[in-house]
């Protein structure tokens, strides 16, 4: 993709979960009023606050109940195409002290919820995957006891291609455009159980995912597969292995 706006400093991405088929969604995304970065970086007004798809076009959408003492506002945002069984990713951009209205008013029917997250990873966190003879191999082990429920936090670092040159500022070039998420047995299956997709959160530089259960004594890959706006297919996995030991 491309920067937006060369007026626009930042940006900070949204995820979207669609349980749903490839379609044209509405979505709402509630910006939360402890994002920092973004209340300490805008208009009083808001104008500059804009959300924009992975290939830098500006979506339809409306400011919704903006507050800037209070610190609340609702993103409307009208058609968005989502993928199917997927965590879906678009932008916030902001940071334009000359920024115009674009907000217009718009009706949702049954929206998506999009998420903005604003923690930093802890404890289990991926590296960026390996790759050997064109296959790519689980770049961590973790261990967690099978009542426990935990993100496990995969770096984006190194990934995602570059400009050679700049554009409107930056060197941003390709995003994500969408992740699956998964846990397989030592057999190769899926257990559904142990992934809780809708929970999904991309914050700068990784994607958050978030397992729970297991069996005891068993170990499991946890899987993302990231799909990009330059049709690249990565993954990204981590082995899980389940103890529920006591001491000798």
């Amino acid at each position: 993709m491309s920067w937006y706006s060369e007026a626009l400093k930042y940006r900070f991405p949204i995820a979207i979960d669609n349980n749903g088929g490839t379609a044209s969604y509405d979505v709402e995304v509630v910006i939360p009023s402890n994002f920092s970065a973004l209340w300490g970086n805008i208009k009083a007004d808001g104008f500059d606050i804009k959300p924009v798809d992975v290939n830098g076009n500006l979506l339809s959408f409306e400011r919704s109940g903006f507050n800037f003492t209070n610190k609340t506002c609702t993103l409307k945002i009208d058609a968005f195409t989502l993928t199917d069984s997927s965590v879906n990713w678009a932008w916030v951009y902001f940071g334009d002290t000359a920024a115009i209205d674009q907000s217009t008013t718009r009706s949702m029917t049954t929206p998506k919820s999009g998420q903005i997250y604003v923690g930093k990873p802890a404890n289990f966190i991926v590296g960026p995957p390996n790759f050997s003879g064109g296959a790519s191999a689980s770049s961590s082990v973790f261990f967690k006891n099978s009542t426990q429920s935990n993100y496990v936090w995969f770096s984006l670092g190194n990934i995602l291609s570059a400009r050679v040159t700049e554009y409107n500022g930056h060197l941003q070039f390709e995003s994500i455009k969408y992740v699956k998420i998964s846990v397989l047995d030592s057999s190769g299956s899926v257990q559904a159980s142990m992934s809780q997709q809708n929970k999904t959160r991309f914050i700068p530089g990784y994607v958050g995912a978030f397992v729970t259960g297991g069996t005891d004594d068993q170990n499991y890959q946890v899987r993302l597969t990231i799909y990009t706006n330059q049709e690249q297919i990565i993954v990204s996995t981590c082995t899980l292995q389940i103890r529920n030991n006591l001491p000798a």
